[in-house]
């Protein structure tokens, strides 16, 4: 599949057969190279929902790379109701924009399905297409009065970006309060849209205290007693059941009240967007007697600008406004960075001083660090832009070195010659303040060496030369940028010194794959279990370390070196964990060969410095169950049954996760017979639990 995706002749109809391989590394290898094509995207968008991570994340950036024309498969790919392509026919739609109003139909239906998730999706996809999905206005109009929030703002939002309606004008008139106010806002929306007006792209969630239930309801001082609990006879359960109604009146006393009184834990999902909506416009001002803290417990995602947009016009907020925005910016995403962005631009001023908390995943993920990035350079025309602009804000002030973010965008660079001068005297600077000490990362020095490696001129191959000569890592660095730029004296040394150390062979990697992959073979079959385990996870700390994407012909056969005589599950456990390309189905062949007749798949956590966590069990039997689903069942069945197995719990929760029906009896056995031990740690009441 690699060849056929570098050939120039006519490779798609192959590549559409790869799709049908047994093998998902064969899988994953044909959709970019597909995407690369524009071809094939009804093929590719049942892939979304593949129950591999890996394997539906590679069919979204194919979708992404073929355009609007994956538009319609994509919907189609939705209305099957899998929540894996729920979540990415939305970010898809995003990318397509306008361009995607070809599945308006498909859609509009949708937004009458039967599960509220692909109703909210199916809103959240269409306010992107704008006003060329105007035809799925009645279905929009129509959803304002869905029993559940999320679907009703998202489809206001949906239904102001289409443009003026009758079917919204005709909306304020509806005889639901709700209906009436989220109507009012598409309208103000689509009018606001047509005056060009800057509009904050985040879902509403509006002050609405009459929502239509029909009672009865609990009296003020009722719901007063309960929120006391004045009457001792009363258990928590009785409490709560009978606070619930209460949240649907429209006087303030009974569902204010009833909304701060009800604990957390007790309400359900509908519930829960109701006591955001009661307290949200409230809920962060002084003396309001909100626990905040209860309050952002049940917030989601969507939820949050909306929060945030009341704690600023709040002013005083309890508890104070840093630390309101320090909690709100856990549950925030990259989709969040158009709302975060008009909030600091709208909002009050305040919002300046909370900068660091509200941005903070800034520092955690690539999307949110570039989508920031275009705040203070006013959105400059290109990713390179950006970079230019971090390289002249270090050169500026280069202490502390790039955060994160910047040292990313350098990773994804590639220099023109004008950039050179500019290269060189940041490369000046960062290496002063890696000799000084002052600077809190040496990546910037690495990615800087790293790009003077795609540079042709005599200035940067001096500077190259000059630390290459060095025994150190910065020499590592400047030998693979000279490697790159054709100089085989530093491949030598490169080569030489990646024997013994895992940081030159990660370098080595990204420069001559090939020569990285025979170096790494040959070390893994002269190598002990033991020392091969370590190489392993040195090497795949050291790419992560330098930031460096290995290619696939760095690592093809290591899995076959690795398995081409018995050994161990720890050893084809990390080789499966640490290897990139090695979820093949001889891997599983070899897992299920060493894993039968219930040997442990690892030491006992005493006996290894280097077990997994019961997320790295999952992703195995995650990578079993895909290989053979039947097998795996009577695995994990197999572990269960070992009333000494130290991985018990992990094993148990790696069966739920995978929906191993089979196994439930076993699992709620052990559930009983463990009951009084959970019992201390968990509130879970009567056995067995409802939620089992």
């Amino acid at each position: 599949v690699i060849a056929l995706d570098r050939s120039k002749g006519e490779a798609t109809p192959a590549l559409l057969r790869a799709l049908r391989d047994p093998n998902p590394r064969v899988v994953r290898t044909a959709l970019p190279a597909l995407g690369r094509r524009g071809a094939g995207a009804a093929e590719i968008a049942p892939f979304l929902a593949d129950p591999a991570l890996a394997t539906s994340d590679a069919a979204r950036a194919a979708l992404e790379a073929i355009g609007p024309s994956a538009a319609i498969p994509t919907a189609e790919a939705m209305a099957t109701g899998s929540y894996a392509a729920l979540h990415h026919g939305r970010l898809l739609f995003e990318a397509f924009g306008e361009g995607g109003a070809a599945a308006t139909p498909i859609l509009a239906r949708l937004l009458a399905h039967e599960d509220v998730n692909v109703r909210e999706c199916a809103a959240r996809a269409l306010f992107p297409i704008g006003p060329r999905a105007y035809a799925a206005a009645p279905a929009l109009a129509q959803a304002l009065g869905d029993p559940r929030l999320c679907v009703v703002a998202s489809a206001a939002l949906a239904l102001g970006a289409v443009g003026l309606s009758g079917e919204s004008i005709a909306a304020l008139d509806d005889p639901r309060a709700r209906v009436r106010a989220y109507a009012a806002f598409a309208v103000g929306w689509s009018l606001g849209l047509a005056a060009g007006t800057d509009l904050p792209r985040f879902e509403p969630r509006l002050p609405v205290l009459d929502v239509g239930a029909p009672g009865p309801f609990p009296s003020a001082e009722e719901v007063s007693a309960l929120a006391a609990k004045a009457d001792r006879t009363l258990s928590k359960a009785q409490r709560d059941a009978l606070l619930r109604p209460a949240l649907g009146s429209k006087d303030p006393k009974v569902s204010v009240r009833a909304a701060i009184a009800l604990d957390e834990k007790a309400v359900d999902a509908v519930e829960a967007e109701r006591v955001i909506e009661l307290l949200a416009p409230e809920g962060f001002r002084d003396g309001t007697g909100v626990d905040f803290d209860q309050m952002r417990s049940l917030l989601g995602s969507s939820e949050m600008l909306a929060c945030v947009q009341y704690a600023m016009r709040a002013r005083r907020c309890s508890p104070g406004l840093r630390a309101v925005c320090s909690d709100l910016h856990r549950i925030s995403r990259s989709d969040d960075l158009p709302g975060l962005r008009w909030i600091a631009a709208n909002e009050e001023p305040a919002i300046a001083s909370q900068d660091d908390e509200l941005w903070m995943p800034a520092r955690r993920t690539l999307r949110f660090g570039r989508e920031r990035s275009a705040t203070p350079v006013d959105r400059a025309s290109s990713a390179a832009d950006f970079v230019r602009a971090d390289l002249e804000a270090f050169r500026n002030k280069p202490d502390g070195g790039f955060d994160s973010p910047a040292v990313w965008r350098l990773r994804d660079f590639r220099p023109k010659p004008q950039d050179a001068e500019l290269l060189l005297a940041c490369e000046d600077l960062a290496e002063s303040v890696v000799e000084s000490d002052v600077g809190r990362e040496y990546a910037s020095l690495w990615a800087l060496l790293r790009l003077l490696g795609f540079l042709d001129d005599e200035a940067s191959l001096a500077v190259l030369k000059r630390l290459g000569a060095e025994a150190s890592e910065a020499g590592d660095v400047a030998r693979a940028a000279l490697a790159r730029r054709g100089d085989a004296g530093a491949l030598r040394a490169l080569v030489a010194a990646s024997r013994n150390e895992e940081g030159a062979f990660a370098l080595l990697v990204e420069v001559a794959p090939t020569v990285a992959n025979r170096a790494l073979t040959a070390r893994l079959l002269s190598s002990t279990e033991a020392d091969a385990i370590g190489i392993l996870e040195r090497i795949v700390q050291e790419l992560h370390r330098f930031g460096l994407r290995a290619p696939p012909e760095a690592f093809l056969g290591i899995e076959a070196a690795v398995t081409s005589r018995p050994r161990s599950p720890p050893l084809l456990l990390r080789v499966l964990r640490f290897v990139p390309g090695c979820g093949t189905r001889r891997m599983a062949d070899r897992l299920f060969e060493a894993m039968d007749g219930g040997a442990a798949p690892w030491p006992a956590p005493a006996a290894d410095t280097h077990v997994p966590d019961d997320a790295d069990l999952l992703g195995v039997f995650a990578f079993l169950a895909a290989a053979d689903a039947p097998r795996t069942g009577a695995l994990l069945l197999g572990r269960l049954a070992l009333t000494d197995d130290a991985w018990a719990y992990e094993t148990s929760t790696a069966a739920l996760r995978l929906r191993q029906e089979s196994l439930l009896p076993t699992l709620l056995a052990d559930l009983r017979r463990l009951a009084p031990a959970v019992r201390g740690n968990y509130d879970l009441g009567a056995w067995p639990h409802p939620e089992f």
